[in-house]
């Protein structure tokens, strides 16, 4: 009874934060993205371009956002990356399908020059706040060898719903060399309501989830940013 209660506990949760963290976690982050809000109220607006952009973001839940100016610090990173994957002692962790890069062994100034003025125009415009990055992750894939686990899955991350995700790609990906694909945020919904809230439900809505599909072929430089924790993805 109390594991069956727990169950309905976490799908009522999920449909209210699209995560399944804690309440008192997602009340705690509302309250701070509100505080974050009304600072922003006495900050100039920006151009209409990114507004433009940051409202498709906000309608579609994905943009691929041409981010030119940091490709020549991208392009000087993207290649000390490349070579750090070969040494074996900077991985901190591996198996046959990806490779995570310790991202210690990089100056972190050199990492934040790829978030140019305009790139960090958009996220605040699409926040109507400033933001603040928690997290990120530097990791090789190998498509050739994916599987039907983890990643390859149809999910949303188990983040608070005002989150974001850029993807910055260090290669020219196409769908045959497995360019992320992501489901726009009105569809995502309507699966979310026809009753999928967890990967490991694939088989059920495999039809529905593939249907509406949106492959992110991008070129290097280009930045996938798109709504983690709301957007199906995989």
């Amino acid at each position: 009874m109390i594991r069956l209660f727990k169950n309905y506990f976490q799908v009522f949760k999920f449909r209210i934060f699209n995560n399944k963290l804690s309440i008192f976690c997602n009340f705690l982050h509302e309250i701070n993205y509100f505080l974050a809000k009304l600072v922003f109220l006495f900050k100039l607006r920006n151009n209409d371009e990114i507004k433009e952009l940051s409202n498709e973001l906000k309608e579609q839940g994905y943009i691929i956002f041409d981010n030119d100016r940091c490709k020549n610090d991208l392009n000087l990173l993207a290649t000390k990356i490349s070579n750090s994957f070969d040494q074996k002692e900077n991985l901190i962790y591996q198996n046959d399908k990806v490779s995570y890069l310790n991202p210690t062994f990089f100056n972190q100034d050199d990492l934040k020059k790829i978030f140019t003025k305009e790139l960090i125009d958009c996220v605040e415009e699409y926040f109507k706040s400033s933001f603040k990055i928690y997290s990120y992750h530097i990791y090789r894939t190998d498509y050739s060898r994916k599987d039907d686990e983890d990643s390859y899955l149809w999910h949303t991350d188990n983040s608070t719903r005002h989150s974001l995700k850029l993807m910055f790609y260090l290669d020219n990906v196409s769908a045959e060399e497995g360019a992320m694909e992501i489901i726009s945020t009105t569809n995502s919904k309507k699966i979310f309501k026809a009753g999928f809230y967890d990967r490991k439900q694939q088989n059920k809505f495999q039809y529905i989830l593939d249907a509406n599909a949106n492959k992110c072929e991008a070129s290097f430089g280009n930045i996938v940013i798109f709504k983690n924790s709301i957007n199906l993805h995989r």
